[in-house]
């Protein structure tokens, strides 16, 4: 094959193909320019009679073939599908977060606790920062949104510490899941996004699911007025956290567009909850001294929250967020395997059917939007 990019009569495919340039570098570490066919480099590709392999090599192709196609298959099934395993891992380490924190909320106050598992958050973070050479946000504008979900989140873990106080782990983690409904109605009230009539039924729905698992005494009738109002109590905190969660997503999706790493958001959000819940508890004097058995436990739900958080982020960067969403909201089937498995109760009956119904309605939220933002795009290429 000479330079001037003439191809020889046998190495001709057809008249369609063209001389390519490549640079081939050789092991003294020179390099030169030369030309070759396609085929050349590509003959699994592209086929052709004087490229076909020898006929023992074709037998060992043909013996290793099922092996490798089937181990192919199922490794390509595996990359696929990362992002749903991710998802999956976590809600379900955010499930055993809870579950940790449920198991002292009744005796370690909410202020401190969250004081004693943001430290592990603390270190995860900034380790992660300095594995990525990350340096902190460089302009002010970031520094003014990332004040604001740190606040957030803060008031979202409180507010979860308190509602775990006053209801069962599982029916609280049902409620606190309303925040992809709540997601929708804060993007229509600030980001001027549409909100459907079937965005509304859904609602309707997840909020008939709430009045199930909350069983207020006017509607069920319970004879044990304390039982009842602390179940009144949980609810409310509950959605509370499921109003700091919507909040915080919207303000994520606002630091996305500036720039904002998600390592360098979680680390920002850890130090602003640590330093709001030192000084909340030193304000309102509820500063014990924790047990080791509550001492672990809260480095434990620190921990799985960490976990949590970044196996999430990984899921994200992997998978639709739609996809995602969807996976997440199984957190209540953990919340309840949990409640059964480690805390030895069995829910009421409407906690099961409210929960289904919050997880019904969080599904068909996500989905009537991913059905929505592709018919937008689709009418938009349309449009062009």
């Amino acid at each position: 094959m000479e330079i001037d990019g003439n191809i020889r009569k046998e190495d001709r495919l057809s008249s369609d193909v063209t001389v390519t340039p490549v640079v081939i570098i050789h092991t003294d570490g020179q390099s030169k320019v030369g030309t070759d066919h396609p085929a050349t480099l590509t003959s699994s590709l592209l086929p052709c009679d004087n490229c076909m392999p020898n006929q023992d090599d074709q037998q060992e192709s043909q013996a290793k073939g099922p092996q490798l196609s089937a181990l192919g298959r199922l490794s390509w099934h595996l990359r696929k599908r990362e992002g749903i395993f991710l998802s999956l891992i976590a809600a379900f380490f955010f499930a055993v977060s809870g579950a940790f924190i449920d198991a002292i909320a009744t005796t370690v106050n909410p202020f401190q606790l969250t004081s004693m598992k943001v430290p592990v958050l603390v270190v995860g973070t900034s380790s992660l920062m300095i594995a990525k050479h990350m340096h902190p946000p460089r302009h002010l504008e970031q520094y003014l949104w990332l004040l604001p979900s740190g606040i957030t989140l803060t008031g979202l873990n409180l507010f979860l510490a308190f509602s775990y106080k006053y209801m069962a782990f599982s029916d609280t983690v049902s409620i606190s899941q309303l925040s992809l409904i709540l997601t929708g109605v804060l993007s229509w009230i600030i980001l001027k996004e549409p909100f459907r009539i079937l965005d509304l039924l859904l609602a309707i729905l997840a909020m008939t699911g709430v009045v199930l698992i909350a069983r207020p005494s006017f509607i069920f009738g319970t004879e044990d007025n304390i039982e009842s109002n602390n179940a009144i109590l949980g609810t409310v905190f509950a959605l509370g956290v499921a109003v700091c969660g919507a909040l915080a997503f919207v303000i994520v999706r606002k630091q996305s567009t500036i720039g904002i790493h998600p390592y360098q958001s979680s680390f920002a959000n850890a130090v602003v909850m640590e330093i709001l819940s030192i000084i909340l508890c030193t304000t309102t004097s509820q500063w014990s001294c924790p047990s080791k058995r509550e001492w672990w436990l809260s480095q434990g739900a620190g921990l799985s929250y960490f976990i949590g958080q970044i196996t999430l982020y990984l899921g994200l960067a992997r998978e639709k967020a739609a996809i995602v969403s969807i996976v997440f909201s199984f957190q209540i089937v953990f919340a309840f395997i949990l409640q059964i498995l480690v805390f030895q109760m069995m829910p009421l009956w409407t906690s099961l059917i409210g929960g289904l119904l919050v997880l019904i309605a969080c599904v068909g939220t996500v989905m009537n939007r991913q059905k929505t933002s592709s018919a937008g795009k689709v009418n938009q290429n349309t449009d062009d």
